[in-house]
C-alpha cells in the first residue's frame, strides 16, 4: 500500500495545482519558518501519533509507534517512485493536470482501503483519521472527506495567521480533499480483499486453495475461512 500510495502522491505533486490536505501543516510552517517542508512534516507527524495517543489513550498499541518509520518508509518511496515514473515532467496542459491529480487520489485511496483492510501499521495521517472513524463508525467516504477539509480549513487558518495571506490552496487542493475520500468509499474495503486473497493464495501452506476471487464483492461469506490468517497480519488490535 505503500508504494501504491507514494506513486499517488508523485501524480499529485506533478499536477501542480495546489498542496494537497496531507502536506497543508507541514507547507504553511516550512512557508513561515523558511525551513525544511521534511523537517516540519516530521514534526506533524509526530503531532498526529501524539493526538492518536490523547484519543484512544491506553488502547494506543506500542507497535504503532513505528507509524514514524512507516512515515519515512513512505519518504523513501517517494523519492525513488518520483525518478521512476515522472522524474521533471510537469504537465503543462490543465486537462492532463486534472487527470493526474484524479489518478493520484485513486491510487491514495487504494492504498487506505488496504490499510484499512489489513489494520496493520498506517502513515500518521492516515492512523489519525482510522481513529477517529473507528470511534465514531460513520460513512468512511465522507469521513475522510471531512477529515481531509478539516486540516485544509487548517491550512488556510494557519496560512492567514502566520503569513498574512492564503497560500497553497488551490483547486488541486479541493480536488484531492473530496476524491481521495470518494475513492475510499467506492471500493470499501474491496481493494483490500484483493490483496488478502493473493496473500493467503500464494502462502506455501495454502498453495492448492480453491480460487476465492470468483464473486469475489458478492458474497464474505467466502472469506470466514480466512480470519485467522487475516488475524496474522493484524497488528492493530
Amino acid at each position: 500500500s505503500l508504494e501504491l500510495m507514494s506513486i499517488g502522491i508523485v501524480f499529485i505533486s506533478h499536477g501542480d495545482l495546489g498542496i494537497p490536505s496531507f502536506l497543508s501543516l507541514s507547507y504553511i510552517l516550512s512557508s513561515y519558518f523558511k525551513s525544511s517542508l521534511f523537517l516540519n512534516d516530521l514534526l506533524i507527524q509526530i503531532f498526529f501519533i501524539i493526538f492518536q495517543i490523547l484519543i484512544i489513550r491506553q488502547n494506543f498499541k506500542k507497535i504503532q509507534l513505528c507509524q514514524i518509520f512507516i512515515w519515512l518508509l513512505l519518504n523513501i518511496f517517494l523519492s525513488i517512485n518520483n525518478i521512476i515514473f515522472l522524474g521533471n515532467f510537469y504537465p503543462k496542459n490543465y486537462l492532463i493536470k486534472i487527470l493526474f491529480l484524479l489518478f493520484g487520489s485513486f491510487l491514495i485511496g487504494i492504498a487506505i482501503n488496504i490499510q484499512l483492510f489489513i489494520k496493520t501499521i498506517y502513515t500518521p495521517c492516515e492512523g489519525l483519521f482510522l481513529t477517529i472513524y473507528n470511534i465514531l463508525q460513520y460513512n468512511i467516504c465522507y469521513s475522510k472527506i471531512i477529515f481531509d477539509f478539516i486540516l485544509i480549513l487548517l491550512m488556510i487558518i494557519l496560512s492567514y495567521l502566520l503569513v498574512g495571506s492564503i497560500t497553497g490552496v488551490k483547486e488541486g487542493t479541493i480536488v484531492c480533499g473530496i476524491f481521495i475520500g470518494f475513492f475510499l468509499g467506492a471500493f470499501n474495503e474491496r481493494a483490500g480483499k484483493i490483496v488478502i486473497d493473493f496473500l493467503y493464495r500464494n502462502c506455501p501452506e495454502n498453495k492448492g486453495e480453491e480460487n476465492f476471487n470468483d464473486n469475489l464483492f458478492i458474497d464474505d461469506q467466502m472469506y470466514n475461512k480466512k480470519d485467522d490468517f487475516i488475524n496474522s497480519l493484524n497488528i492493530w488490535e
